[in-house]
């Protein structure tokens, strides 16, 4: 069994000395390739070319590091993006990373990204430690997602299910790949959305709240603002009126 190195996120450096290769998708977490980055591994964006030289080669080992759908999707839910696309996007990466791996089963290997959040009892990380010579769990310090995050994660996890056009694809690059037993969905994962839910509506609240008050104070600010003009309009005709009777008056002299 490896042993666990928590690993925090530095700016990702070129490895001098390379454990092995990966390739990750556009769609794999930065902490995620910042943390691969420090332990020694040489990261690159997926390139069909490089993969297929990387992994002819036979010098180091050879990965392509996908990740679920669901990310995507949540971007796409969070960001007020089209879902349509989110999902023709990773249908596209999908078929690109499988395509690759047919080409090349014994050189290659795939790894959903998700192994390396996977419990150190997981099966799949006898599969890096044999492929990737990897002697160390990696963990990846989770930097704390927002209210909206957490929620849009929680809706595309129960949607992507849902999806037939990805059913396929996605059941073949888990079974193509080290992939973790569970997708680490759990009543855990739902009370920390529930209590991001929560502080979400306790914030929308105190916003309600303010924004009320600040309307009231407009209200406030408008209202002073008509009486100031009226009473400006008032002098403006007073000190019209003095100085008719001041001419009037100067005329009689």
């Amino acid at each position: 069994m490896t042993k666990t190195v928590t690993v925090s996120v530095p700016s990702p450096v070129r490895a001098v000395n390379s454990l092995a290769r990966l390739f990750l998708t556009s769609d794999v977490p930065p902490t995620l390739s910042a943390a691969l980055h420090s332990c020694g591994f040489d990261v690159a964006p997926v390139d069909q070319d490089a993969v297929a030289q990387a992994s002819g080669s036979g010098d180091l080992p050879c990965a392509v590091v996908w990740s679920d759908p669901a990310r995507c999707l949540a971007v796409a839910i969070a960001e007020g993006g089209s879902l349509s696309d989110a999902v023709e996007g990773w249908q596209r990466r999908a078929e690109d990373v499988l395509a690759m791996f047919r080409r090349n089963r014994r050189g290659l290997t795939l790894v959903d990204a998700a192994t390396f959040s996977a419990p150190a009892t997981d099966p799949a990380w006898d599969v890096l430690g044999t492929r990737l010579k990897l002697s160390q769990r990696i963990e990846v310090k989770d930097s704390g997602s927002n209210a909206p995050e957490l929620l849009a994660l929680t809706l595309a996890r129960l949607a992507v299910p849902q999806i037939e056009s990805l059913r396929d694809l996605l059941e073949e690059l888990r079974a193509s790949s080290a992939s973790p037993s569970s997708d680490g969905f759990s009543v855990s994962s739902l009370s920390a959305v529930a209590d991001a839910y929560a502080d979400q509506i306790s914030r929308q609240e105190e916003l309600s709240l303010m924004k009320s008050q600040l309307a009231l104070q407009l209200e406030e600010a408008e209202r002073t603002s008509e009486e100031g003009s009226l009473l400006q309009s008032q002098i403006t005709l007073l000190a019209r009126e003095l100085q008719r009777l001041t001419e009037i008056e100067t005329a009689f002299e």
